[in-house]
């Protein structure tokens, strides 16, 4: 069965329209996905300082944070800083990459803020300060119990006190000698006086040691 001539000729009509729109589309130009600011392309990673971005159709999205030694984090993980505190990377309130301070970290172990744990001769806590988290010694550790700074104790005849210098902090200073009585018969007839004086700088065995001597006297009242 042969086909009409009008029956052929709309089949090559319909032939050429199909390839003309076929070669228009070709022609067109292909739409090119924007740069991002300072020129990086598509998918491009992007360190700027201590945060790491990706380039995602113009815009410079936050993937994550850079660690001291330039390692990639990505938000929410964290890492120890110095091996004393542990850092967070996150979005703040602003929408900003930042830096957290987490937590504490003494000896390899983790403290949340403040939290409390001791050695064998000091306490200490993890503190914030404004943004920021600090360990500070929190007191000294006498026979297994905490004594807070400033606190004193007495043991023998003497008195001593877990006291903060500048530098740091003394464990269990002698500050004073303890005041004796002779006997409880003549304790309201008298009062012991007690003079403390301390020795210092006395070198034994190529040792630099400090005493306290005591001496009592008795004044008899009338």
């Amino acid at each position: 069965m042969s086909s009409s001539p009008s029956s052929s000729l709309f089949l090559c009509l319909i032939c050429y329209l199909a390839a003309s729109a076929t070669a228009a589309m070709d022609e067109q130009p292909q739409q090119r996905v924007p740069r991002c600011p300072g020129g990086y392309d598509q998918g491009a990673d992007v360190e700027l300082g201590r945060y790491w971005y990706q380039c995602q159709y113009g815009q410079l999205v936050p993937k994550g944070c850079i660690t001291d030694d330039r390692r990639r984090i990505e938000i929410g993980q964290s890492y120890d800083s110095n091996k004393a505190y542990r850092m967070q990377c996150i979005v703040d309130s602003r929408g900003y990459l930042s830096w957290a301070y987490k937590s504490c970290v003494y000896e390899g172990r983790e403290h949340q803020p403040n939290e409390q744990w001791q050695d064998d001769k000091y306490y200490y806590q993890c503190e914030r300060d404004g943004e920021y988290l600090r360990i500070t010694v929190a007191g000294c550790i006498d026979q297994g119990q905490r004594v807070g700074i400033n606190e004193k104790v007495t043991k023998g005849d003497f008195v001593y006190q877990c006291k903060r210098t500048l530098n740091s902090v003394c464990s269990m200073c002698p500050v004073a000698c303890k005041k004796m009585v002779a006997n409880t018969v003549s304790a309201i007839r008298s009062t012991t006086v007690n003079t403390c004086t301390r020795v210092t700088a006395k070198t034994i065995k190529d040792r630099s040691v400090s005493k306290l001597s005591v001496a009592s006297t008795s004044k008899i009242n009338a």
